[in-house]
């Protein structure tokens, strides 16, 4: 029986990466994937208003290493049952920071600059129960998506697997005799194969979708890492017929 100074190095490894993954995944991944999908549920139901665009401006911010993100800021007033409100939400994102992930931001900042310099007005979607809510864009941003996919599920796989070990040290029982056990196993081999592709898929699949979302991907971006796709699907299918 191992002693609690014994485990003690087993506890600390599996247990940084539980909460660094896991929180990794939860709040890049999970949280704003499943508020995202929420959010494009429930505006369905929303009423279209025209508003008025009183203010639109795009912020650039400049990296340490010459990258460059957007972030369109946006203000605009519509009348819902004689009331006028104001309103500075745009995507389904409650909180949209910067970002270089496709042109969204660009795109807006352009439209709603052109439609306030002209005196044009867009749709907004108001939440009849509450009118003080309201966005520009009811649609899901794909490539944000797409990007946070790999956090979701490839983070916090990670997270899940050094939970596993954490709880297995702190009863006593070494994750590491376990998992050989288990790979030695009859169709442990496979087991291996699918988590392998499991992660692999996790993390080449939302970029396979990511760069052929992106219209100014070059053919050349699409071709490479379509490849890396068609690797990760050969490898499911693989680990799916060693299963069987």
């Amino acid at each position: 029986m191992q002693t609690w100074l014994m485990r003690l190095p087993g506890l600390l490894f599996s247990g940084v990466f539980m909460l660094a993954f896991g929180l990794v995944g939860i709040f890049f991944g999970i949280k704003p994937t499943i508020e995202t999908l929420a959010m494009a549920w429930t505006v369905q139901g929303w009423q279209a208003v025209p508003a008025e665009v009183l203010h639109a401006q795009l912020h650039e911010s400049h990296g340490s290493k010459g990258s460059i993100t957007y972030r369109v800021e946006a203000r605009y007033r519509y009348v819902i049952d004689d009331q006028a409100h104001e309103s500075d939400r745009i995507g389904l994102d409650e909180s949209s920071g910067s970002d270089n992930i496709g042109d969204w931001h660009q795109r807006w900042a352009d439209r709603l600059q052109t439609s306030q310099a002209q005196n044009l007005k867009v749709l907004a979607y108001v939440d009849p129960t509450n009118p003080a809510r309201a966005v520009l864009e009811p649609h899901i941003r794909w490539p944000m998506l797409f990007f946070r996919l790999p956090f979701a599920l490839v983070f916090t796989g990670v997270g899940l697997g050094a939970g596993w070990a954490f709880l297995r040290i702190c009863r006593g029982q070494p994750a590491q005799p376990e998992i050989q056990r288990k790979l030695d196993t009859r169709g442990g081999g496979a087991a291996a194969l699918g988590l392998f592709a499991f992660f692999w898929c996790g993390l080449c699949l939302p970029m396979v979708a990511l760069v052929w979302s992106d219209g100014d991907a070059s053919w050349v971006a699409k071709l490479v890492i379509s490849i890396f796709g068609l690797i990760g699907i050969g490898l499911a299918v693989g680990a799916w017929k060693a299963r069987r």
